[in-house]
């Protein structure tokens, strides 16, 4: 049996042309994550989206959460993933935010499970997370997190802190979790030896008061104390009263219940494809007689059967023997006038003092002549006009085209090999790839090539290089000239101002205009092969922009770290 079959295909064969509408609707009170992903995925099947709620929005039980049209097909696949994009998702959020409510600010409340799940959920999770309110992450700068299996490699929390201590700009958090000795005497040690916050993931409430009573032995009372360890949302109140700084809860969270959802087919409709006019919106009607004619009355008739509102439509010009109306509409449903020549003649010669001759025609410059088709093959054509629409969006999405950037590059002072290595993993995956010129380092040109791959229908655009922290690095600026919404998350931030670093950090950057997906990677080749092997994994997941974009990031900031640890 051909893979590709569908056994949908038979089931609704006699309902294959209607349109039907759904609506995802909440089944209990919670907060709603997953959106940008359902929407990107609900575009790439073509469904129409009539409603989808923001991420982040409050929703009570039996309120929409999704509202959608489609054929009979497209919404039995839509049902199959839609409540799965937000149920899990939401039900993470929902946990998140009562923490935060409760928390209210007076504690850091993290949910730094992330790692113990599987790899092509974590963002979603993190996204989820985040959505909620708290974070996923126990400092917000960069950090080295220590636990106890680091610890018992080195041979205790001493020499751990000594082999990181050259890491400048990083927080050093270190667990305590009585590995190698006691509670009191592990604060101890990692207070000596400069450890920023300390992790106490015994889940051992006494151990809490073990902490401070040695910092106040101490008398230190800069660092950070955070607790960790099968902690539940109903003890928040109970470890901000111990004066915990941080407080890590997982399970609570990541484990939360989903929040359910129904999804509901409620009415159908037959579906008209919307044409746009390109400005030829004169239609002609010659060849008939006029005699006293009230011409409002014919220009609300024709709009009827258009299908659209009666100031869409005006008379602009009458002789004795013609008349010419102007149709203000940019798109009009292909079904409401194509081969409708009869039943527009039909219903203006219901109108007192107009009648039609033998010779009577109607005529336009535009796709508005479609009016004279033979009113049966009307249904032949627009299926194929459809077929051929789909076919046309899966070819853009397969265009790729790659350009570098630099003068170094540009003036041949270094080879760039980013793009053939590019190229190549992309036609790996049926790609047909476009070797795009070497860009200036100028925001304005870089943004008008990127411009002009979009009208040119690529539906991938990578560039490599000018992400970096220096004034002339502006290949994400120029992305944000053209998607202002782009997700450019960072990968390291650097101290404005110190040496050539004009910016706060290097980013990525990730933006989309229609179907098209804009991707500016890092100029170094190891790190281009990352960055390329994780493009290729979040569009083979159908992630989303922002998803892929931290997707992106998250594998080149740990190839950072890594090569500090290697200097």
């Amino acid at each position: 049996m051909d893979k590709k079959y569908d056994i949908r295909n038979d089931i609704f064969e006699t309902i294959i042309d209607k349109y039907y509408d759904a609506k995802l609707i909440a089944e209990d009170n919670g907060v709603i994550s997953g959106s940008e992903a359902a929407l990107d995925r609900l575009k790439s099947l073509g469904i129409e989206i009539l409603f989808m709620v923001n991420e982040g929005s409050i929703v009570n039980k039996g309120e929409v959460v999704a509202h959608i049209r489609a054929t009979p097909e497209l919404l039995a696949k839509a049902e199959e993933f839609l409540a799965g994009k937000f149920s899990k998702t939401s039900g993470i959020a929902t946990a998140a935010y009562k923490a935060s409510q409760i928390a209210k600010g007076r504690i850091k409340i993290v949910c730094g499970s992330i790692k113990k799940i599987p790899e092509e959920c974590k963002f979603i999770y993190r996204k989820a997370i985040e959505t909620g309110g708290i974070s996923s992450r126990i400092c917000d700068t960069p950090f080295l997190y220590l636990d106890k299996n680091y610890i018992k490699m080195f041979g205790g929390i001493p020499q751990t802190l000594k082999a990181v201590k050259k890491f400048e700009g990083f927080k050093k958090v270190i667990q305590i979790h009585n590995t190698m000795t006691s509670v009191e005497e592990e604060v101890e040690q990692a207070v000596t030896y400069g450890a920023d916050i300390l992790m106490i993931d015994t889940g051992i409430d006494d151990d809490i008061d073990k902490c401070f009573s040695v910092l106040k032995e101490l008398n230190v009372n800069d660092k950070i104390v955070a607790f960790s360890g099968n902690v539940k949302l109903d003890r928040i109140e109970f470890y901000i009263d111990k004066r915990v700084d941080i407080l890590c809860i997982g399970k609570e969270i990541i484990d939360a219940r989903m929040l359910d959802m129904r999804f509901d087919v409620f009415w159908w409709r037959n579906y008209n494809m919307k044409l746009n006019l390109l400005e030829k919106t004169e239609l002609w009607i010659n060849n008939v007689v006029l005699n006293n004619v009230n011409l409002t009355d014919l220009s609300n008739k024709l709009a009827d059967v258009l299908e659209i509102d009666h100031s869409k439509v005006f008379v602009v010009d009458v002789r004795e023997t013609h008349i010419t109306f102007d149709i203000l509409e940019r798109f009009i449903d292909a079904e409401n006038f194509f081969g409708k020549k009869d039943k527009i003649f039909q219903e203006l010669s219901k109108v007192e003092g107009f009648k039609l001759t033998e010779k009577s025609d109607i005529h336009s410059d535009g796709i508005l002549n479609m009016i004279n088709l033979n009113e049966e093959e009307v249904p032949n054509i627009i299926n194929r006009m459809k077929q051929m629409t789909a076919e046309i969006q899966q070819n853009v999405s397969k265009r790729a085209i790659v350009f570098p950037t630099g003068f170094e590059v540009k003036k041949g002072y270094i080879k760039d090999t980013n793009t053939p290595y590019i190229a190549e993993k992309l036609k790996e995956h049926s790609y047909k790839v476009t070797f795009g010129e070497i860009l200036d380092d100028d925001k304005e040109y870089i943004a008008s090539k990127i411009y002009d791959a979009v009208l040119q229908g690529y539906g991938l655009i990578v560039l490599t290089g000018g992400v970096g922290a220096e004034d002339k690095d502006k290949t994400v600026e120029a992305i944000l000239e053209i998607d202002p919404q782009a997700s450019t998350p960072y990968i390291v931030k650097t101290k404005k101002g110190t040496g050539r670093h004009l910016k706060d950090g290097i980013r990525i950057g990730v933006g989309k205009v229609e179907q098209t997906l804009i991707v500016a990677l890092p100029g170094p080749n190891d790190e281009v092969r990352i960055g390329i092997e994780k493009l290729i994994e979040a569009l083979k997941s159908g992630l989303n922009k922002e998803e892929t974009a931290l997707l992106i990031a998250d594998a080149l900031s740990k190839r950072l770290i890594e090569k500090i640890h290697n200097c």
